[in-house]
């Protein structure tokens, strides 16, 4: 298992439900809407997100800036992936 991290982030995710509310009609914490809110919000911080508000209540549109940090680190995953890949077949020819 490569990440374990990442497998344990999501079983906790996914036993969240949707949505849940607050005695004061807030979404919870535990819920995936509150979630997916914060991790927007915080993309938004980082100036990787802007709110788009004219597309309704609670719509984001995703930065230039956002789609290249997902290339980088995608690019990296992939160049250690195949580094990974020809380590073993080296390995394999000894």
């Amino acid at each position: 298992m490569p990440h374990p991290e990442l497998q344990a982030a999501w079983r906790l995710y996914s036993k969240l439900p949707s949505s849940r509310l607050t005695p004061t009609r807030q979404l919870s914490q535990s819920s995936t809407q509150r979630v997916i809110k914060e991790a927007l919000e915080w993309l938004v911080d980082q100036g990787m997100a802007y709110r788009a508000d004219e597309l309704g209540p609670g719509r984001y549109r995703l930065a230039h800036r956002f789609r290249v940090q997902v290339r980088e680190a995608a690019a990296s995953a992939a160049y250690t992936a195949l580094c990974d890949l020809r380590r073993a077949h080296l390995a394999e020819e000894d």
